[in-house]
């Protein structure tokens, strides 16, 4: 008996002491890699800030000296996540003066970028963790005892990984769709002239392409409503409105699509030269730069950019006043009309609507008047096949490999299981699997309290802002209000029958995957339209990433997939400094997010003038980037100074016990949550994805999200015992 009884505490010391020897070896290679000259090719150049000494600050933490009740966690989730804080810390690193050096300089020294990969951070991790449990739920045999919905799944998989036969057929089919729409001009000399009314629609229907505009449906107070928008582009907005700038990268698109074009083109074609089809693509990248260049109009028109809201007869009626000619008509009443008959909608010509960007529309009827038939269609088809060239041959998989290649910097496309994993269809199939063996109703608890009493918190900073007049926070706060959380997943997981009728009407046939890929991409859309007049419709679409934080801007939700809901981000079991340190600032970061276009630019040169403090990134002025990084950074210092506040009052209850891990005992509540936030957002990544990052003005770098959050808001200098004044604790903080 006493052997058996000692065995547990004789193991917790030899962990013990391998934890703690396994710190001061990391504190030695941290010393060691702080005197390198030269940082590895694939990491993270750090920012460079004035520094300061300040000898009263210590590497570690302190003991809290509140006289509150304090327990000891020594469960598997907080020995992970101590595991991962020790290790990521460079620890001779000064937290006053650069706390992204201090909490991450081990993380971006010793990680490199995984082939294949931009970058890796916590969240790719979590990532390729749950890409395994996932590889090894799809490829298990069929059984018997399979639901419905996972037997469709385990299908779409095994024909995404049968390589061989998509290899027969995958250009095949992509021909097919082309073929049966007129064919793509570029590599065809049929006289028919397909309209390219009639294409959008077909495309729209099975693809979501929206080549030209799009129609979608958001939340309208408490009602949701039709909406007419701006598309997206097939390469970044911001490439092709600098395209004399940058030269290099337009001459990498029209090589993309000259590569899709010479796969595609029929072998029948052989009167088509190279110079026609150099001619079509000219012609067809020079009318996707003038739609980018009328989209951009509603930034520089008063009030145009405002939502117009309208009947559906009476758009069509002030539409037909810019449309001159047969080949800018759009029939809107028919167009609407058939696109939600897809889910069996009814709409009217008198449904209400919204124009997005009433001017953007005006001004595609006069591109559209002046340009020919023959670009245009070849611009709706190059625009679908932009969207489906993942899905052909080999070959057509590596045209688009080679493009992302000069765009973001990826070497290779990772394994065929790794794609066919990132492309499934039948989301909520493999989402319930992982949820019923790796998360509990408990956690799912945890996360919704944290979200609400976060919520409270933004409620609370919006009532108190001074650079808010009363109208807009009586908007801001009924927004904030009426914002629906969606947590961990749906409650409808609950239960296996309801999953099964979810996808009764989607059928998948096996050796067909192009076709099943339209199919779900066709199911899912027929989700999102049932929206319209149907409460009860999930409002987890099919298309939502495992591990983000997901905002549904105009249908007022926020969605937190059980996926982000994992170690280090968050576990019902670790401390509340962690949690609300991790993803109680990811929450926080997103709800305020959501108020975009709803808040002034409140307090804005507070950030552009922290940006012009650094030094060069990847050769480039942080300065360029201004407006961009000013609204991530303003939404992440928010959401980071709500959480703290949350947090701040949770420990202030009567009853509350303070939980902390083990070897770090004696760092308080505090810290410990500026480490865990920290901790979520270390990261490495390639420099040639940084600079495209900074190039088309995406979210700030994960240094500059860490350094700029924290050292705005109040807390984090008494904490950490800064100087005020030093880095990391100027006099001046944000507020709205």
């Amino acid at each position: 008996m006493a052997s058996a009884d000692g065995a547990p505490a004789c193991w917790r010391k030899i962990i013990l002491f391998f934890l703690v020897s396994l710190a001061v070896v990391r504190t030695s290679f941290s010393q060691s890699l702080s005197n390198t000259s030269a940082l590895p090719e694939n990491t993270e150049v750090p920012i460079s800030l004035p520094l300061t000494t300040d000898p009263s600050v210590p590497s570690g933490g302190v003991t809290n000296e509140a006289s509150k009740p304090i327990s000891i966690c020594n469960s598997t989730a907080c020995k992970s996540v101590e595991f991962d804080i020790i290790w990521n810390e460079h620890h001779t690193i000064n937290p006053c003066n650069n706390f992204y050096e201090y909490a991450c300089g081990g993380y971006y020294n010793i990680r490199e970028v995984p082939q294949g990969k931009n970058y890796t951070d916590q969240f790719l991790t979590l990532q390729e963790k749950y890409a395994k449990n996932i590889e090894d739920i799809l490829k298990g045999d069929l059984s018997e005892t399979d639901s419905s919905s996972l037997t469709k799944a385990k299908v779409l998989y095994s024909d995404c990984v049968d390589t061989f036969t998509i290899e027969r057929t995958g250009l095949l089919k992509i021909r097919e769709k082309l073929d049966l729409n007129g064919g793509w001009p570029i590599i065809s000399r049929r006289k028919e002239q397909y309209s390219w009314q009639n294409l959008h629609k077909y495309y729209d229907l099975i693809s979501e392409t929206f080549a030209l505009y799009k129609i979608s449906i958001r939340q309208n107070g408490q009602s949701p409503i039709i909406s007419l928008e701006v598309p997206d582009f097939a390469i970044p907005r911001a490439k092709l409105l600098n395209r004399s700038q940058d030269p290099y990268s337009i001459a990498q698109y029209v090589k993309y699509i000259e590569e899709a074009a010479h796969a595609l083109r029929p072998s029948s074609e052989t009167n088509i030269t190279n110079n026609d089809i150099a001619t079509d693509i000219f012609a067809l990248i020079n009318f996707e730069e003038e739609l980018a260049n009328i989209t951009e109009i509603e930034s520089s028109n008063n009030g145009n950019n405002q939502d117009h809201p309208m009947t559906l007869q009476m758009w069509q009626t002030l539409y037909k006043t810019v449309s001159r000619t047969e080949v800018s008509k759009v029939n809107w009443i028919k167009t609407v009309k058939n696109l939600f008959n897809l889910a069996r909608v009814k709409v009217e010509s008198s449904e209400n609507i919204v124009i997005s960007n009433m001017v953007y529309f005006f001004e595609l009827a006069n591109l559209l008047d002046r340009t020919p038939p023959r670009t245009v269609v070849n611009y709706i088809h190059w625009k679908f096949i932009s969207r489906v060239l993942k899905y052909g041959n080999t070959r057509m998989q590596n045209i688009g490999a080679e493009f992302q290649e000069t765009f973001f910097g990826i070497k290779e496309t990772g394994t065929r299981s790794e794609q066919c994993i990132r492309e499934h269809g039948l989301t909520h199939a493999v989402y319930y699997e992982l949820k019923r063996k790796n998360f509990s109703s408990e956690s799912n608890l945890v996360a919704k309290n944290i979200f609400t009493t976060i919520k409270s918190q933004i409620i609370r900073l919006i009532e108190a802002a001074t650079g808010l007049d009363e109208n807009t926070k009586l908007l801001v706060k009924t927004k904030l209000q009426n914002i629906k959380e969606l947590v961990g997943y749906p409650f409808w997981y609950d239960n296996s029958e309801a999953l099964n009728r979810y996808y009764r009407k989607l059928e998948i046939l096996k050796d067909d995957y192009f076709n099943n890929v339209l199919k779900c991409k066709g199911f899912t859309l027929k989700r999102k339209l049932k929206k319209l007049r149907d409460s009860t419709e999930s409002d987890w679409y099919e298309n939502i990433n495992l591990l983000n934080g997901l905002q549904q801007r105009y249908n007022n939700n926020i969605i937190l997939p059980v996926g982000i809901l994992q170690i280090p981000l968050f576990n019902h079991e670790l401390p509340d400094a962690i949690n609300y340190g991790a993803i109680g600032s990811i929450i926080g970061r997103e709800i305020f997010a959501a108020l975009d276009g709803l808040l002034p630019n409140v307090n804005t040169n507070f950030f552009t003038d922290k940006f012009k403090q650094y030094q060069l990134i990847y050769g480039k002025t942080v300065p360029e980037q201004d407006a961009p990084n000013v609204s991530d950074s303003i939404a992440t210092t928010i959401g980071l100074q709500a959480a703290y506040k949350a947090y701040l009052d949770k420990v202030k209850e009567d009853t509350y016990v303070e939980k902390r891990l083990s070897i770090l005992s004696k760092m308080s509540g505090e810290k410990l949550f500026f480490k865990a936030f920290a901790n979520a957002f270390c990261k490495t990544v390639r420099s040639e994805f940084a600079v495209y990052s900074l190039d088309t003005q995406q979210y700030s770098a994960s240094q500059m999200k860490i350094i700029d959050s924290i050292s705005s808001i109040v807390g984090f200098g008494e904490a950490y015992k800064c100087t005020v004044g030093s880095p990391m604790n100027p006099e001046k903080k944000y507020s709205l």
